[in-house]
């Protein structure tokens, strides 16, 4: 799908889109607690993503009832003893679903789509093989043909924090608990700051110490637990509302204390010179004259896309750094954004971990790719309101992998949003 941007002024109010990073955790702990679990603030669009977690969560035993905005999950009663698990193109799904897997079941195959057979893996395999799991392979498709016998982990932080969030999902849902020990920094501790906070939720004792974790089941349902807006995926409308001349946007549903790392992007934007008043959980927009700006983007890599789209409408220049595993995403996202944004003629460059973008006021828009990444269409469309001028985003029905109302919100706001 083809969709044309021609930016103007945006006013109005939306909701944000449901946390589909907390929603992953919340449904895989539900599936294997001790009773059924309703999970409120869930939203009418489900993320593809998200589809894709509740399928591989059915075939390991669980059911669903979506109605009304909320999820009730219940657990399951019987393990299968080899079910098939297609992760979609979610690699949320499918790093924390091997080890739960590996935990729960004696077999399991494991199959996604688009650029998923290419994202890292290997690693977390390893650590699960040390283990005593065996894999025919070690990327997708694959099959787990032996599952866990022992929980003493072994595993690099630097490559994915979905690795350790998977493992300590397994440790909760085994009758011996795990003991997960780095071998080197954690890059993106928030998630894992996110999946601890899950499991506390659901009764398991989790101890984190100086690079180690210790976790310890079993998963006891609270009844109700309530899910976030996604600061990461509202980030493209309060990016675009922080670009759009004259604006007065509000956007609610973002909880200002959340546990979710991407909330950095207020305060990122708020430096960047936007005019910002936060009520509640409503944050307001008011037109900003925006500066450049210098993020070390390790710890919030899904914010890069949309503030490089945004900095290209602010004076100066802005520096983005630590973003070698920006790389390993949907697509190579510093490529991506490189090509994005030469393509509407705004100038930057980039390095093995290192983005910068200038001040590009003139540049004259144009026709870009989405490269089949969620965010990269969500940058675009930043884009256009950033540069003041329109862009035409090839691919843009990938942004239903984490925001599906993304271009309805947009349009609500008075945004020109037309489908070629």
């Amino acid at each position: 799908m083809d969709i044309r941007i021609v930016p103007g002024q945006l006013k109005g109010t939306v909701a944000a889109p449901v946390s589909k990073s907390e929603l992953h955790r919340y449904l895989i702990c539900a599936a294997f607690s001790d009773g059924p679990t309703v999970v409120d603030g869930t939203g009418d669009l489900l993320p593809d993503d998200i589809k894709a977690t509740l399928s591989c969560l059915e075939k390991m035993g669980a059911s669903f009832r979506v109605e009304n905005g909320s999820i009730t999950a219940f657990p399951a009663d019987r393990l299968p003893e080899d079910p098939a698990l297609d992760c979609g193109g979610s690699g949320s799904t499918l790093r924390f679903l091997l080890p739960v897997a590996a935990a729960l079941c004696p077999r399991a195959s494991f199959t996604g789509s688009g650029s998923l057979a290419a994202r890292p893996v290997r690693e977390l395999l390893q650590a699960l093989e040390q283990n005593g799991t065996r894999f025919s392979t070690e990327q997708l498709p694959l099959v787990m043909e032996t599952g866990l016998k022992n929980y003493d982990f072994t595993i690099p932080g630097n490559i994915s924090s979905q690795y350790v969030s998977g493992l300590l999902m397994a440790g909760a849902v085994s009758p011996a608990g795990a003991d997960i020990t780095l071998t080197s920094k954690l890059g993106s501790a928030g998630y894992v700051d996110m999946t601890i906070d899950a499991l506390r939720r659901f009764g398991a004792k989790v101890i984190s110490d100086s690079g180690s974790y210790h976790v310890r089941g079993p998963l006891r349902s609270p009844g109700t637990v309530t899910v976030n807006g996604s600061w990461s995926a509202a980030a493209g409308i309060l990016a675009a509302a922080a670009a759009s001349g004259g604006s007065d946007v509000t956007v609610t549903g973002l909880d200002t204390a959340s546990v979710q790392s991407d909330r950095a992007i207020l305060d990122i934007l708020i430096d960047m010179g936007a005019d910002i008043s936060v009520t509640g959980d409503s944050i307001r927009f008011t037109g900003s004259r925006l500066h450049g700006t210098d993020i070390d983007v390790d710890g919030i890599p899904d914010l890069f896309p949309v503030l490089a789209a945004l900095s290209a409408g602010a004076e100066g220049s802005s520096v983005f750094r630590n973003a070698s595993r920006l790389r390993y995403k949907e697509s190579d996202r510093l490529d991506s954004m490189y090509k994005l944004m030469s393509a509407l003629g705004a100038s930057c460059s980039e390095s093995s971990d290192r983005f910068e973008i200038t001040y590009s006021a003139g540049a004259q828009g144009g026709e870009a790719d989405a490269y089949g990444d969620h965010r990269i269409v969500m940058a675009a469309a930043v884009a256009a309101y950033a540069l003041r001028a329109e862009v035409t985003v090839h691919g843009a029905e990938n942004v239903s992998k984490s925001y599906p109302g993304f271009f309805d919100d947009l349009r609500a706001l008075g945004g020109g949003i037309y489908v070629i």
